[in-house]
């Protein structure tokens, strides 16, 4: 199911209309600015004849294909997120997914999804809609929050992918990237994690406003000023 999730979303569309083309479809949760970013990686094609076939495949071993699935998102976390939910939504209910959207407040949605896969209750079916930022432009801290056993945030816990993020964090230079780029992968065809776009860095500045902007996708009310 969570690979039919994946092939049922066509990311390019989002991208070219929603987004407005300032984006690119992603194949995994770094872009090639990052140590561990893996160019062998393609993002998950869009095919929904496939998702619906693991659908139905899913519901012939017993699976409940039509348990409730919450796309969960925190409120204004990207701009036009309302409208990418909707779409979300449409395209995985089109191959048999019981999809509805959920907006929480910042304080809502820390909740909702702060919390390590061993403490998941088995009904929450919670899929979190989320941006990541990774200002250190190192693929292990990605990992460490998003995927590792022990991750805040990790709703899953891969063996072969945690041996070999822990073999890469004492490594350096190509050695740890290589190490690195090995755990991505496992991660990525395990479907352990679905990726749509990174987005452009855009800023709108006004004259009127005495701001630097900083690079670490925070912005805090306190460092602006009147230009005059």
């Amino acid at each position: 199911m969570r690979k039919a999730l994946l092939h049922a979303i066509d990311r390019q569309l989002i991208v070219d209309t929603i987004l407005g083309g300032a984006a690119t479809v992603a194949s995994q949760i770094v872009n090639s600015t990052a140590a561990g970013y893996n160019p062998d990686l393609s993002p998950v094609a869009y095919d929904p004849g496939y998702a619906t076939f693991l659908m139905e495949q899913a519901a012939a071993d017993g699976v409940p294909t039509d348990a409730e699935i919450i796309l969960g998102a925190r409120t204004a976390v990207i701009p036009q997120i309302a409208e990418v939910m909707v779409a979300i939504q449409a395209m995985v209910t089109e191959v048999g997914f019981n999809a509805t959207v959920k907006f929480y407040d910042p304080e809502a949605f820390g909740k909702a999804v702060v919390m390590n896969w061993s403490e998941v209750p088995l009904d929450r079916n919670l899929v979190a809609v989320h941006l990541h930022g990774n200002e250190i432009l190192d693929w292990a801290t990605s990992y460490r929050f998003y995927m590792s056993c022990d991750g805040i945030l990790s709703v899953m816990c891969d063996e072969e992918a945690e041996r070999l993020w822990e073999e890469a964090l004492p490594l350096t230079g190509e050695a740890r990237i290589k190490k690195m780029q090995a755990s991505n992968l496992r991660v990525v065809d395990q479907a352990l994690i679905g990726h749509v776009a990174h987005m452009d860095l855009a800023y709108g500045i006004s004259d009127d406003i005495d701001w630097n902007v900083n690079l670490d996708h925070r912005i805090l009310l306190r460092t602006m000023k009147p230009s005059r």
